[in-house]
C-alpha cells in the first residue's frame, strides 16, 4: 500500500471510529521516491504513530506543519531524517492541494502533475525554468523532466516557482 493510500485508510478508519460523516476530499496521489515515515524507534507505540500520521494527513497550512513539528519535538525529541522527509511530503501535498493538483507521479523520464491548467504566462515560465517541459492543455497536465537529485525538494520548488 502506497503512502497516500495508507494515510487515506488511516484517516477513514479514525473518522469511522469517531463517527465522523465528513465529505472526503478528492484523492491525492504523490508517488515520489522518498523515505518518509515515522520510525518505530522514534515513536514506539503503534497507536501513537497512527494518531500522528492522521495529524500529518490533516495538515493544510504552514502553521499546521510547524505545530505538528513542535509536537513531535516536544513529545519524542528531535525528528530524524525520515520524519523531516514526511513533513516535506506534507508540505508538498499542501502546495499541490492549494493549486488543485491531485497527482504528482513519475511517468517514464518525466514527472506528471495533474490536473494543471496554466495561463500562457505560466506556461512560458515553466518552459524557461524547466526546459523540456510539456504542457498538455486538453489533458490538463504538465510533464516535467525528472530531476537528477532530491525529488521532494525539486517538486516543492517547482510548485513554489510556478505559482509565485
Amino acid at each position: 500500500v502506497g503512502f497516500d493510500m495508507y494515510l487515506r485508510m488511516v484517516g477513514e478508519a479514525v473518522a469511522n471510529y469517531r463517527g465522523d460523516d465528513t465529505e472526503a476530499e478528492p484523492t491525492m496521489r504523490v508517488e515520489i521516491p522518498v523515505d518518509a515515515h515515522l520510525p518505530e524507534d522514534y515513536i514506539a507505540s503503534e497507536r501513537l504513530r497512527l494518531e500522528m500520521y492522521k495529524q500529518i494527513a490533516e495538515i493544510r497550512t504552514e502553521a499546521d506543519i510547524e505545530a505538528v513539528r513542535a509536537e513531535l519535538t516536544d513529545r519524542y525529541g528531535e525528528p530524524p531524517a525520515a520524519v523531516e522527509a514526511l513533513m516535506g511530503v506534507a508540505r508538498l501535498r499542501m502546495l499541490a492541494r492549494e493549486h488543485g493538483i491531485q497527482e504528482i507521479v513519475p511517468q517514464g523520464k518525466v514527472v506528471r502533475f495533474s490536473p494543471v491548467v496554466l495561463p500562457d504566462s505560466k506556461q512560458l515560465r515553466l518552459q524557461r525554468l524547466y526546459p523540456g517541459s510539456v504542457v498538455k492543455t486538453a489533458a490538463e497536465h504538465i510533464l516535467v523532466p525528472k530531476p537528477d537529485g532530491d525529488y521532494l525538494e525539486w517538486a516543492t520548488t517547482l510548485l513554489t516557482q510556478l505559482y509565485a
